[in-house]
């Protein structure tokens, strides 16, 4: 007979001891179930991204690593790439079950998280950091009438230890919506900022969409990442173009083909799928995940950015490449959810459309003017994302170096 859910908890706070030096590292489960992340394919998720810096910086001699996965069969995959990659490290990957992920966290000095919204008990000895999966949220994250569906992240509470930050204005805005006290803020940027920042080839991105494509032929790659409808959750009958407005199909193909532009769709991985058609016109493709790459490669890869408001815009600040912004919901996303940011558009640093018409306006504009809003990128990078230098090595030296 299973023991009650009081009995097991008191088990699992009670009965495991808190191993000097032992660290838990949970990625962002979106991440890693739809985005296929990983220890490999680590470069969008902070938690991970932390992990390789451990590991490739030879910090870990006196440190237990833990490292959740998804399923048995990719841990073991990933403790096999551990094994012959970084022999010496103490480093053990666990698939994503609730009795193993407890104890674990039971007994670690240090647990590292990707999510910000997961609520978790602490034991004297115990340090709970979260480094986050976004810089800012553009979106309302308060706790308040717009925004009831999001009741769990009320279950938060102040056994959380750090909150890396983006900005000051980042620390502010988190610091209301998770009511965790300002103090608790460590305004240091966000991991991801060094993967993008750092220089890689990533034509090997280029070439999976070319042959995905075919006898399409691209000169330039328009990566669009639109946010989730929270209204559209329990929408299952009604079809939605995957760019949300109406077009002629006809049209809108030629006019990507004149302009030799392939639009790489990522959906949120929140996004209720069922709403969007899946018959994509000629030159839009929809990524669904890859084990080889993601968000990260894909934004260096791009050329331009389409997204509308989530965060995804503020990371791709740091590439200092054009953005475009889709609102064709925006009366309706501000209703039902609401925005962080008001006038919205003040903080938008590029072409806005919301329609057919205007978007042929904006991409025109912006393939022929691409350095239009470049002042403007600065400007919003300094006030959103004010820290993105050496955020790996800084992040170190403030957790272990205390």
């Amino acid at each position: 007979m299973k023991a009650p859910l009081f009995i097991r908890n008191l088990y699992f706070r009670y009965f495991f001891q808190v191993k000097k030096g032992k660290c838990l590292f949970i990625p962002h489960p979106g991440f890693c179930k739809l985005d296929k992340a990983s220890i490999i394919n680590y470069k969008a998720d902070n938690c991970l991204i932390f992990v390789r810096y451990l590991l490739e910086n030879n910090l870990y001699a006196d440190k237990e690593l833990v490292v959740v996965s998804t399923t048995p069969e990719r841990a073991q995959n990933e403790q096999a790439f551990c094994r012959e990659n970084y022999p010496k490290a103490n480093i053990r990957i666990i698939p994503e079950i609730s009795r193993i992920i407890k104890a674990e966290w039971a007994s670690s000095e240090r647990i590292f998280r990707s999510e910000d919204s997961f609520p978790i008990r602490k034991k004297k000895g115990q340090k709970y950091i979260c480094l986050s999966y976004y810089p800012i949220s553009l979106k309302n994250d308060c706790y308040g009438p717009q925004t009831m569906h999001l009741g769990y992240r009320a279950k938060l509470t102040s056994e959380v230890d750090i909150m890396v930050s983006s900005s000051l204005i980042n620390s502010q805005m988190d610091s209301v919506a998770f009511e965790i006290p300002f103090y608790k803020f460590l305004p240091i940027g966000k991991m991801r900022s060094d993967i993008l920042l750092h220089d890689e080839d990533v034509s090997f991105v280029r070439d999976y969409f070319k042959t995905r494509c075919g006898d399409y032929l691209f000169a330039k790659i328009i990566l669009y990442t639109p946010t989730h409808r929270d209204y559209e959750n329990t929408i299952f009958d009604i079809k939605r173009s995957i760019l949300g407005f109406e077009y002629d199909k006809k049209k809108f193909e030629h006019f990507l083909q004149e302009n030799k532009l392939l639009i790489v769709c990522k959906l949120h991985p929140h996004q209720n799928t069922e709403v969007v058609d899946t018959e994509l016109p000629m030159g839009v493709v929809n990524f669904k995940g890859s084990e080889n790459f993601g968000l990260v490669e894909l934004m260096k890869a791009s050329d331009i950015l389409m997204t509308d408001y989530t965060s995804t815009y503020v990371d791709y600040l740091l590439l200092d490449k054009p953005v475009l912004f889709n609102f064709y919901d925006k009366d309706i996303y501000e209703e039902k959810r609401g925005l962080a940011f008001y006038p919205f558009e003040q903080i938008c640093a590029g072409e806005i459309f919301k329609d057919e018409k205007s978007f042929y306006q904006a991409v025109t504009t912006t393939l022929k003017e691409p350095k239009k809003h470049a002042r403007e990128r600065l400007d919003m990078l300094e006030h959103l994302n004010t820290y993105h230098t050496n955020v790996c090595e800084k992040t170190y030296n403030a957790i272990f170096n205390e």
